[in-house]
């Protein structure tokens, strides 16, 4: 994904030079040739385990992904049980395409007072189940 859409879209938009770029500490993206790529494509502005700038394991703090689509999209899916494959995979179709404007408007006032919170506290983690 990285290789095949993600950097392209980036570089297409001119972005890759000025971004920043953030992920949690999966295996499969703590592999050798994954942070080779995030190093030659982002030096020294990569963020996650082993990279140039460190961040704490499962810290959701400061990704909406974390603190609000996976749980969100989770309680839509699973309001009751999905009696196939077909039908799981149209109830998380069905449940990205029904969030709302409002939704995200709220997601994103909430990530900036995330942000002003770390800033505040001069990046710091220690109390950071207050961001949750």
């Amino acid at each position: 994904m990285l290789q095949n859409f993600f950097i392209p879209e980036l570089q297409q938009l001119n972005l890759s030079d000025s971004t920043f770029f953030q992920q949690d500490g999966a295996p499969c993206h703590y592999a050798l040739n994954v942070r080779q790529l995030l190093n030659a494509i982002f030096p020294d502005k990569w963020i996650g385990r082993r990279g140039p700038i460190a961040w704490p394991p499962r810290s959701p703090d400061l990704s909406p992904l974390e603190y609000f689509l996976w749980g969100y999209v989770k309680t839509v899916v699973y309001s009751s049980k999905p009696q196939s494959l077909d039908e799981l995979r149209a109830r998380i179709t069905n449940a990205t395409h029904e969030i709302t404007q409002q939704q995200l408007e709220n997601v994103f006032n909430e990530l900036e007072n995330r942000i002003e919170r770390c800033i505040t506290k001069d990046g710091g983690l220690k109390h950071h189940h207050h961001l949750l």
